[in-house]
């Protein structure tokens, strides 16, 4: 992915994944990308999810994702 996409791509992923189910989250990412493998972005939101419940905040989320 170009680096502007990857880019569009992490923002709509922070969104995405302050929406109230996980379902929502990959549905909404989905239609924003459709390229991209389902299970990819349905990773991605369990992770975001699951650093957003530990208290991470979006900087330390964009650096643990950039590091994945």
């Amino acid at each position: 992915m170009p680096a502007s996409t990857t880019q569009e791509y992490l923002d709509a992923l922070l969104e995405a994944i302050r929406l109230e189910s996980p379902e929502e989250a990959i549905m909404a990412l989905r239609a924003r990308f459709p390229l991209l493998d389902i299970r990819l972005i349905a990773a991605d939101v369990r992770w975001g999810r699951d650093l957003r419940q530990r208290g991470y905040g979006r900087r330390e989320i964009l650096e643990d994702l950039h590091l994945a």
